[in-house]
């Protein structure tokens, strides 16, 4: 009964690693305005920087900890110290400049606690759960929804009563007990002896070759790109496309968002055995499938209460992306498995990069409600960038057959 307190363990790592950063990065934005008096300009140099600094160390530490044998678990621990000082830092710093730098120099290490805690949990999961693998890492992934359903409105009512030093003390308190839960209860590394590749594994792995020059897993990057940002475009550009163009109460935004996190847990915890049986490609195509559908639809001038009716298609896609994407990067990297959850996590900073750039042109030369024309186009791209490999085998099968 060992493995089960481990696997315990996990889960709640990912649900208090969520909760602390569920009570800091959506006030951060409004902390910066408020408390620093960052100009517009300022705060787009703060968001950058972080997600830039963020990407570039822990591409570096996964790599460190997949050649290097540098142990996943001390890696987890100083990141999480790492953003425990950072928000420490911010709940009494009123400069602009200082929160900057801190924000490169210490918060840049956090970006690795999630690839490297996700990393340890898949190898951990394929050494005791077997083809179960799947279910226990989408398990996992939906607990730390369930900390960001849960958070923010915590921490908004929190800053309201309290301000944003306590709110980012109970972050940092948080962030605290997690160190601790790490500590006492994860494994280090695990040395991996069995290998449970399914048929798709066989079919798609390429030679060992460095990542970037093996096509599968460039396209599935770029198709994560695009995944993510169809849905952060949507995310940041709800509660814009409501109050400035439709007119509507933006209290919806809450509503509309808080009923598709709901059905994404359960979504999350069906296609962890669906996949077992199904294999994660499909699953993620019909996903993207439900997106399309949905920002289609979205495209029509609908009623609050209808849009609320088609979150579902909505929790679907963001629930089988969220989940079986991150799964699918370390199949074809299970050698890496550092490094290929890393990517997979650069992938959605990408995003973030992405649409923090094209939100305003698009807001201001097309109108907020091509949101959801792109959003929809970027599905359908996704799509296109997962069947390059088999479109790709084709064509090269035909020329051999030809030639």
């Amino acid at each position: 009964m060992h493995f089960i307190s481990k696997a315990a363990a996990f889960i709640l790592t990912c649900f208090f690693t969520g909760l602390g950063g569920a009570f800091f990065y959506p006030l951060s934005t409004l902390y910066m305005v408020k408390v620093l008096g960052a100009s517009p300009m300022q705060l787009t140099l703060f968001l950058v920087s972080t997600i830039i600094t963020g990407m570039l160390i822990s591409q570096r530490l996964a790599r460190y900890s997949d050649y290097a044998g540098w142990p996943r678990k001390k890696i987890v621990m100083i990141s999480l110290a790492c953003y425990s000082v950072t928000v420490f830092v911010c709940a009494f710093n009123t400069n602009y400049w200082l929160a900057l730098a801190v924000a490169i120099v210490i918060n840049g290490f956090s970006a690795a606690a999630f690839p490297q805690i996700f990393a340890l949990a898949r190898e951990y999961g394929d050494k005791h759960f077997s083809s179960r693998s799947t279910l226990f890492m989408s398990t996992a992934r939906a607990s730390i929804a369930l900390a960001w359903v849960c958070g923010p409105p915590l921490a908004f009512s929190m800053q309201s009563a309290f301000g944003f030093r306590y709110t980012f003390l109970a972050a940092a308190a948080i962030t605290c007990i997690t160190i601790t839960v790490v500590w006492l209860f994860l494994p280090n590394n695990i040395c991996q002896t069995v290998e449970v590749p399914t048929d798709e594994d066989k079919t798609e792995q390429e030679p060992d070759r460095p990542w970037y020059l093996q096509f599968q897993i460039m396209s599935f990057l770029l198709a994560t790109t695009l995944m993510f940002f169809a849905n952060n475009l949507y995310v940041n550009g709800l509660a814009l496309y409501l109050t400035e163009v439709r007119q509507i109460d933006s209290a919806w935004t809450g509503y509309l968002m808080g009923v598709a996190a709901a059905i994404e847990i359960p979504i999350m915890l069906t296609v962890g055995m669906l996949a077992i049986r199904l294999g994660n490609r499909p699953i993620i195509q019909f996903g993207l499938m439900c997106g399309a559908l949905f920002y289609y639809v979205m495209q029509q001038r609908l009623e609050p209460e209808q849009m609320v009716q088609i979150q579902l298609l909505n929790g679907i896609f963001v629930g089988i992306i969220a989940t079986l994407a991150m799964v699918e990067m370390q199949n074809m990297m299970r050698k890496y498995m550092g490094i290929g959850t890393t990517l997979f996590n650069n992938a959605m900073l990408c995003s973030n990069l992405l649409t923090s750039f094209s939100l305003g042109i698009v807001g201001r030369y097309f109108g907020y409600q091509a949101i959801f024309i792109i959003g929809m186009y970027a599905c359908f791209a996704a799509m296109l960038c997962l069947m390059l490999p088999k479109i790709r085998q084709y064509i090269q099968a035909n020329k051999q057959q030809t030639a």
